[in-house]
């Protein structure tokens, strides 16, 4: 009797584990179908987008988009989709 218990007990594991294993696999599916969004500068923390400047003068100035620690430490300036190989990437996240 107490085989038949262990053998229902592993049994019943094993549908377990297999459920466990189906769900995993329905979640990687899903992962995956889901669609890739580039990673931008524009979703960086340390992206300031570009805005309109006063002159003294009256007349205005538009100062492009840039990354403020790129600029702090004098760095080139990278077009937007570097920031798939940027380290200094780190994503904003709005709440």
């Amino acid at each position: 009797m107490a085989i038949d218990q262990a053998t229902a007990d592993y049994e019943a594991e094993q549908e377990k584990r297999e459920a466990l294993e189906d769900a995993r696999a329905v979640r990687a599916e899903s992962e995956l179908s889901q669609p890739v969004i580039p990673k931008v500068c524009a979703q960086c923390v340390n992206w300031r987008s570009s805005r309109l400047l006063h002159r003294a003068d009256g007349t205005t100035w538009r100062r492009p988009g840039f990354c403020v620690v790129k600029a702090a430490v004098d760095l080139p300036q990278m077009p937007q989709t570097y920031a798939e190989r940027c380290r200094l990437y780190e994503e904003e996240i709005p709440f």
